[in-house]
């Protein structure tokens, strides 16, 4: 059965809450952490039933951001992530797919990087620590990750060199070789009936993993540090 993109109904917006800066619990990269500082998360019942036509699920959003409710997500994120295409909303085909009886699935793509350097021989690069724009920081000791824009066409390759140019930003020099080796390309899914985001909405997984060779970053030191243009910042370290 083909699954097509299904879109969610706009909530009613509350007035902006001040801004709570505890470290979130999201384990990827994603637009949340570039959000606008003027991002008004919408007021919800502790339930919420999400329909559209085709597919419809019962699950429990967050009434604001998850940098202040340790990842839990609202239903404000949620349609960010559709908008920008990194979140596609599908009918479930109960033939493949766990979980039990629900028919709105939610299925997110993210690209995993294990950056080298001949500059830097037998070491890795890993983000050890990010500060969302808010001030709040949570480590992080794993390679580079960035969400597929799936919803827009986005293959993985296309997110990888997306993502190392944007979270690694100036930290790259203007001359950089990025050389992305698409035969070392990996994939696994895995299937969640409630995700960590989003209580009780299932989502589907997809993790590509590619190894990536760059030449350019900063190799004198075993760490650095790198800003994006939306202000999130992160330290680096060769391991």
């Amino acid at each position: 059965m083909q699954r097509s993109p299904l879109l969610l109904p706009i909530a009613r917006r509350a007035p902006r809450p001040a801004r709570d800066t505890t470290p979130t619990g999201d384990g990827t990269s994603s637009s949340e952490e570039c959000d606008d500082p003027h991002h008004r998360p919408l007021l919800l019942l502790p339930t919420m039933m999400v329909k559209t036509t085709g597919c419809s699920t019962a699950f429990a959003p967050s009434s604001s951001s998850s940098s202040s409710n340790g990842g839990l997500k609202s239903i404000d994120d949620l349609l960010k992530e559709i908008e920008n295409g990194e979140t596609v909303l599908e009918e479930n085909n109960t033939e493949d797919t766990p979980g039990g009886d629900v028919s709105c699935v939610r299925r997110v793509s993210v690209v995993v990087v294990e950056i080298t350097s001949k500059s830097k021989p037998n070491k890795k690069l890993i983000e050890y620590v990010q500060t969302l724009p808010s001030g709040a920081t949570r480590k992080r000791e794993r390679f580079l990750s960035e969400k597929i824009m799936t919803g827009k066409g986005e293959g993985p390759l296309e997110a990888a060199e997306r993502g190392i140019r944007e979270e690694l930003g100036a930290a790259l020099s203007p001359t950089a070789t990025i050389r992305i080796d698409k035969n070392s390309l990996l994939v696994k899914e895995e299937f969640a009936t409630s995700s960590l985001s989003y209580r009780r909405l299932p989502t589907r997984y997809r993790f590509y993993e590619v190894k990536a060779e760059i030449e350019g970053l900063p190799v004198d030191e075993d760490t650095f540090a790198s800003e994006e243009t939306c202000g999130t910042k992160a330290v680096w370290k060769w391991v």
